[in-house]
């Protein structure tokens, strides 16, 4: 008997990614999701890292859904 045969299918995801780093417009609308990680930590030294190579976006840090840190606003371009 293989180890499938043993555990019926469940249905949840393999990894449980709660956080995410996203990139949102002046408007609010998502543009892009640059990663989603399991752990704190390291989502905040990727968020810290996102922010220092883009300075010009709007990313966010994410949990569920819900905005726990937001980079500043990019200046106005003249």
């Amino acid at each position: 008997m293989t180890s499938r045969a043993r555990h019926p299918r469940r249905h949840h995801w393999i990894e449980n990614l709660r956080f995410s780093i996203e990139v949102f417009d002046p408007d609010g609308r998502r543009l892009e999701v640059l990663g989603r990680l399991a752990d704190l930590d390291p989502t905040r030294a990727a968020f810290d890292a996102a922010i220092a190579k883009y300075p010009e976006k709007r990313i966010y840090l994410c949990v569920a859904g819900r905005v726990i840190r937001r980079s500043a606003k990019p200046a106005p371009s003249s």
